[in-house]
C-alpha cells in the first residue's frame, strides 16, 4: 500500500517554506554574529578555523584507531569472531 500525503493547500506550503527559509536565515545570522564575537578579525577567524580543523582531524584519526583496535579485539577473543575461528581451526589442526 502506498503512503499518501494529506492534501495541503498551496498557501500552507508557501507559509511553511517561508518559515523554513526564515529559520535558516536566522540560524546563519546567529552563527555569523557568534563567529564575529569570537574572532573579530579575519586573521583570528582563520586561526580559529585552523585549530578547529586540526583538532577534528586528530580526534577523527584517534577514533578510527580506537574503533580498529576494538574490532580486532572482538574478532580475536569473541567466539563468533572470524579470526578466533581461524585460530581455533589452526589449533585443532596442529594438535591432532
Amino acid at each position: 500500500m502506498t503512503d499518501v500525503t494529506p492534501y495541503q493547500p498551496p498557501e500552507a506550503r508557501r507559509f511553511k517554506s517561508i518559515v523554513n527559509i526564515g529559520l535558516v536565515g536566522l540560524a546563519i545570522f546567529a552563527g555569523v554574529t557568534l563567529f564575529t564575537k569570537v574572532a573579530p578579525t579575519v586573521n583570528d577567524a582563520l586561526n580559529l578555523l585552523q585549530v578547529m580543523f586540526s583538532n577534528s582531524i586528530y580526534m577523527l584519526s584517534t577514533g578510527a584507531v580506537l574503533v580498529g583496535v576494538i574490532f580486532l579485539l572482538y574478532e580475536v577473543f569473541s567466539p563468533r569472531g572470524k579470526i578466533h575461528a581461524l585460530l581455533s581451526q589452526m589449533y585443532k589442526i596442529t594438535n591432532e
